[in-house]
């Protein structure tokens, strides 16, 4: 008699659980957004840190609805049991997710058993729903509008939802600006083409602010004088700049500016004692007109801009010099990111020309194109500020040379990082190999001096 009531009571708390979790239907993602109360539930951007039993750890990066006030939050999910869908091992650590949560019911927790991991602090997806999707490179993965999988742009997600699409921030960290460059310092001044990349690098407290690192891919011995590390940071619409020498801060682009407008970039510093020999004057930005342009399906403003400032002679006269350039919200200049040095940026002393924005890479939205060009692209000559390596690429064959530092191995792999060329014999200064396959590789040069360098190579 006792078995048959322990085993009726089972029975009867097996069903109580069945008849709670009976979704009659399980909703998309979007459209169990538009059925929540708003002060019930959270949506939030935030990455999957591990695994918690049934649940995991999530740090938040954003709150869209709802305000979480915490870092990170125990997001416990289905374990057999509940109304939730999904189960933890489902997502990796370090996925970036997008979550529709509410306060946890705690129904997962088993009254069977004296642990209890559920608290009313955590969290949950919402019942009977596809409540997490996946997010990478500015697009959503989930079931988001019906049962089967699909994928979206960001854009259209945040359209869908009826919110509004945030705006293009300034630098945030992965952001990459490429710049084409020609230059002319071959022997036999062949003029060559080339790339140079900027990007952000990470965020860092910096005089009371808290700014974006942007660092270069190489530093030009050239324009050495310009930072290696540059930083930003927004306040309203301005871009301001510190200026490490003088410990302020000056501003680089305002953009709401109107036509008449201006504003003075102070440069930002550089070798005390080259500023001694050659101080460099303000460069005075006036707006000349403003457009929009449609980038990520957004509504960019355009500035039209005329960079004025004063050069030194070479003797101890300044005379005037200026040219003209474009600034796109949320991008930048497309002549070249940092105007401290107006002259430098379009030539440099040892004859370097940047050609402007080849390519701008957000970390949500992708990648906009300025041109036919391939981000990357690389012709003739390719010359490393530091090593003065030269890589000659013709139709038939490829010519490393290096006047500096010995070659000790060379190899040449393609995209997916198949090998398609090895070099390891006698050390030497010019190395000429036969080499006719299209696409895009990966040069790594190694030097007896240890030193490597690793180029893209295009073909």
């Amino acid at each position: 008699m006792k078995t048959k009531i322990i085993t009726l009571f089972i029975l009867a708390l097996a069903f109580q659980r069945v008849l709670t979790c009976d979704c009659n239907e399980i909703r998309p993602f979007i459209p169990a957004f538009s059925d929540m109360d708003q002060e019930e539930f959270f949506l939030i951007k935030g990455i999957k840190e591990n695994a918690e039993g049934h649940g995991m750890q999530v740090k938040v990066l954003e709150n869209i609805k709802g305000a979480i006030p915490d870092e990170t939050i125990t997001v416990w999910l289905d374990n057999g049991v509940t109304c939730r869908i999904g189960y933890a091992e489902a997502y990796e650590d370090g996925e970036t997710l997008y979550l529709l949560l509410r306060k946890t019911d705690l129904s997962g927790n088993s009254p069977e058993s004296e642990e209890a991991p559920e608290k009313e602090e955590d969290y949950m997806p919402v019942n009977c729903s596809y409540a997490i999707a996946r997010f990478s490179e500015g697009y959503i993965t989930g079931r988001l509008q019906s049962g089967e999988e699909e994928t979206m742009s960001i854009i259209e997600f945040y359209n869908y939802l009826g919110i509004d699409v945030p705006t293009l921030s300034f630098a945030p960290v992965g952001t990459e600006w490429t710049y084409g460059e020609t230059y002319l310092d071959h022997p036999e001044h062949d003029l060559s083409y080339t790339y140079h990349s900027l990007y952000s690098s990470g965020d860092k407290w910096v005089a009371g602010k808290m700014c974006n690192t942007i660092s270069r891919g190489y530093r030009s011995r050239a324009c050495a004088s310009t930072p290696a590390d540059v930083y930003l940071y927004k306040e309203g619409n301005t871009i301001f700049c510190y200026a490490p020498y003088s410990g302020e801060f000056t501003p680089l682009y305002i953009l709401d500016a109107a036509p008449g407008d201006s504003w003075t970039i102070d440069y930002p510093g550089t070798d005390p004692e080259i500023m001694l020999i050659n101080p460099l004057q303000p460069v005075e930005v006036k707006v000349n007109s403003v457009e929009t342009i449609s980038i990520f399906d957004k509504e960019l403003k355009v500035l039209s801009v005329t960079y004025s400032t004063k050069l030194w002679d070479g003797t101890d006269n300044l005379y005037p010099y200026e040219r003209t350039g474009k600034i796109i919200e949320g991008i930048g200049d497309t002549e070249h990111l940092f105007n401290f040095r107006i002259e430098e940026s379009t030539c440099c002393v040892t004859a370097r020309w940047y050609q402007g924005l080849r390519c701008y890479s957000h970390p949500e939205y992708g990648t906009y194109n300025t041109g036919d060009l391939p981000c990357d692209y690389v012709t003739s000559v390719t010359t490393t500020e530091e090593d003065l390596i030269k890589i000659s690429i013709n139709e038939k064959d490829i010519t490393i040379e290096s006047p500096a530092d010995e070659i000790r191995s060379v190899q040449l792999a393609d995209i997916t990082g198949k090998s398609v060329f090895k070099y390891s014999g006698d050390t030497t200064t010019y190395l000429q190999f036969p080499f006719s396959s299209q696409g895009i590789f990966i040069c790594y040069v190694t030097f007896q001096s240890g030193k490597q360098i690793v180029k893209k190579l295009l073909f």
